[in-house]
């Protein structure tokens, strides 16, 4: 056998807390876990740089989101990474599989104009020039489920 894949990786979950809508706000990384399970673990850019966080932020493939809660060396660190993958042109690919990302996230909403129900913010998306996205409906005629 020359490769395999194995049943297994060592990586951690790090996280302190949710958003205002419940979700998880966390740091997942691969490898040697920084700390004891259960324990908390102070957090520097050493382990930000472990990441998958760190990673897609640095390589383009997402943009960071700011909590106040996050400690100002670490959105630094994020900060510096997303501007340089920006002046890099990183992340800048062509915007055609954003329609399928959002029909797959499934959003629950409505469209106040016409009393119309939805899920996938796909259906009030459109690209134009095969490079801009742009919406269909104004942000504010639409209401978003909680639930």
């Amino acid at each position: 056998m020359t490769a395999g894949t194995p049943d297994a990786a060592p990586g951690f979950i790090l996280t302190r807390g949710s958003d205002v809508h419940g979700r998880c706000i966390a740091l997942a990384g691969s490898g040697v876990p920084p700390g004891p399970s259960g324990l908390e673990i102070d957090v520097d850019e050493s382990v930000l740089r472990m990441t998958v966080n760190h990673h897609m932020v640095a390589t383009g493939l997402a943009h960071p989101t700011f909590y106040r809660s996050l400690f100002t060396s670490l959105r630094a660190e994020l900060a510096t990474v997303a501007r340089q993958a920006r002046e890099s042109g990183l992340g800048n690919g062509s915007p055609a599989c954003f329609p399928a990302f959002l029909a797959g996230v499934q959003d629950r909403y409505s469209i106040l104009s016409t009393g119309e129900r939805r899920a996938g913010l796909q259906h009030v998306v459109e690209i134009t020039d095969g490079q801009t996205l742009k919406m269909t409906r104004p942000a504010e005629d639409l209401i978003f489920d909680e639930a």
